[in-house]
């Protein structure tokens, strides 16, 4: 939903359980955004003016896959790129997410998608947000189902990986330390 409510991204599914994903505004109601070559999709996330939607596309053999519609027209990266897309900046610019247990972060004026590494390939990552600077916040965890206690926040930020504590610290929240 855009910060005003005036726009909601939803999810609706068929008898089949196939699932569609539809824009809703007070003036015209529901609009179902195209799918492109996916079975099925799902909003995750919407932008200040609701021209971008984020969220994920379904392959054929039931895999998800991060996909995003700009003025209701489809876009994905792929359907080898397993994950979702689960973020819009404001400003609608940048596209973060997570794919293949990494997080993503896709600028779209330049056409540049940026996958997020870490040399400890035992951690799954995930996206939460993105700012207009394409700054993403989001969390790793190393179990599976990754129960809140077990989840840790990350950042990235100008090409690099951290953990929040050592974000807060660079901002001179001196007590992150002790968090």
């Amino acid at each position: 939903m855009t910060n005003d409510g005036s726009i909601l991204a939803i999810m609706q599914y068929n008898e089949s359980w196939d699932t569609f994903t539809y824009l809703w505004t007070e003036a015209d109601g529901y609009t179902k955004l195209p799918q492109g070559t996916a079975m099925g999709s799902r909003p995750n996330a919407i932008n200040l003016d609701g021209s971008v939607v984020a969220g994920r596309g379904v392959s054929s053999n039931g895999f998800w896959f991060a996909c995003y519609w700009v003025d209701g027209e489809y876009y994905d990266f792929g359907e080898e790129l397993f994950g979702e897309a689960m973020a819009v900046s404001p400003d609608g610019n940048y596209i973060a997410g997570y794919a293949n247990d990494r997080i993503f972060v896709y600028n779209r004026e330049l056409d540049e998608l940026t996958m997020v590494e870490d040399s400890n390939f035992e951690n799954t990552y995930n996206a939460t947000c993105v700012t207009n600077d394409g700054v993403v916040f989001g969390y790793v965890f190393d179990t599976f189902p990754p129960f809140a206690e077990a989840r840790r926040a990350v950042v990235y930020i100008d090409g690099e990986l951290l953990t929040f504590n050592d974000y807060m610290l660079m901002k001179g929240v001196t007590e992150a330390a002790e968090w």
